[in-house]
């Protein structure tokens, strides 16, 4: 049952005669919400609340039709009484309260990882100050993926904050081998394909110089100094810098998914408080809003509202585009596939994007970036 049915009371009727649909248009237009309407052999039955049910008598009048009861729901008086009632005003408040100060907080983390175990991940993030419950204000996503990314063994790590959970997705280096010691002799090895603009090197000695075009997996300082001194060999390290080209397409036809409306819907009712709004029941999956009317509480200083809403069913349909919308769809398909391989500490020097149409039904996108990135991995000798 509805709120607004348990709090002041809900009278199905039965609406007999020749014109049942005028006492419908009556009820819209005279303000009397008017809900459920079905159609039977002998009419229409609907609900409406049992205090409109005097008011619905008269707008009915004239329009040779007869109006009866078929059953009665919640009660009107205790209704009023409990909307009134400072014990309901403020378990409501408590309610709201309570759920405006947990979606403050993370309570799920979730970690996507291939070689580094999760363990050490949830541990780096703990380090970091992020847990489950933690507020939401106290960490930068940007922040804490570019912590993450100061690991060696880490290529990319991108956090992402949606609602009350906390996703971290973790790219590792190609040949990173997981558990390795910082004091075991190594050389580093580039984990892209780009061009050296900077490289210095504090432990080892460099392979390659700025200006040189490198392969994935090619060697770039080694730590084996037997040419020097036979059997010497030291954990290789420095700091390179290298300009990597990203090419990414996405291909739209011409036909998109739209949201619409499906014709179902139902009224829903909302808890508003200090601005916040939370909403006591969701009929569908996917959804949209319009106001219907608000009632204020009696909360002592805190601004409580009841809101009613009604609540129409959004589906999915089909229908196709202009050119210019399908160019809008496919640079920004475009743009997530770039965001899913673009390093998020990567420094963009230059972009540009192409967009082609295939015939007259699909449209690509490509998107070209140049960024100037850290570049290396450590592998043991």
């Amino acid at each position: 049952m509805k709120v607004w049915k348990f709090l002041d009371g809900c009278v199905n009727i039965g609406i007999m005669g020749d014109y049942p649909e005028r006492v419908v248009n009556r009820c819209i237009g005279g303000g009397v919400r008017i809900v459920n309407c079905q159609r039977h052999d002998w009419g229409l039955s609907a609900d409406i609340r049992a205090g409109d049910f005097k008011r619905l008598r008269k707008l009915s009048r004239g329009c040779g039709a007869r109006i009866r009861i078929l059953s009665r729901r919640g009660g009107s008086r205790i209704g009023k009484k409990l909307r009134n009632s400072a014990v309901f005003a403020s378990a409501c408040l408590l309610l709201a309260l309570a759920a405006v100060v947990a979606s403050t907080r993370v309570w799920i983390i979730g970690v996507e990882t291939v070689e580094i175990p999760k363990e050490e991940i949830y541990g780096m993030l703990s380090e970091l100050g992020v847990d489950v419950g933690v507020s939401k204000r106290s960490f930068k996503p940007s922040e804490i993926a570019a912590a993450l990314n100061s690991d060696r063994r880490i290529a990319s790590a991108r956090v992402k904050l949606s609602g009350v959970t906390l996703k971290v997705t973790v790219s590792e280096s190609a040949g990173v081998i997981t558990g390795e010691r910082d004091d075991a002799p190594s050389s580093v090895f580039s984990d892209k394909d780009c061009v050296i603009r900077f490289i210095s090197v504090s432990r080892g000695r460099a392979r390659v110089s700025v200006g040189q075009a490198v392969k994935r997996g090619e060697l770039l300082v080694t730590g084996d100094l037997s040419e020097a001194k036979e059997g010497l060999k030291v954990p290789a390290d420095g700091l390179i810098f290298g300009e990597v080209l990203y090419v990414v397409s996405a291909e739209v036809g011409r036909d998109a998914e739209k949201p619409v409306r499906s014709g179902n819907r139902e009224t829903v009712t909302g808890i508003e408080i200090f601005g916040r709004e939370i909403l006591l029941d969701k009929p569908y999956e996917r959804y949209e809003l319009e106001p219907l009317r608000e009632t204020g509480l009696n909360a002592g200083i805190f601004p409580l509202r009841l809101k009613e809403y009604v609540c129409y069913e959004i589906v999915v349909e089909s229908a196709p585009d202009s050119d210019a919308e399908m160019e809008k769809r496919a640079r920004l398909a475009a743009q997530e596939k770039l965001g899913e391989v673009l390093p998020t500490d990567a420094r963009i020097i230059s972009i540009s994007t192409k967009c082609t149409m295939n015939g007259k039904d699909s449209l690509t996108a490509v998107i070209t970036v140049t960024t100037i990135e850290r570049i290396g991995f450590r592998r043991e000798i």
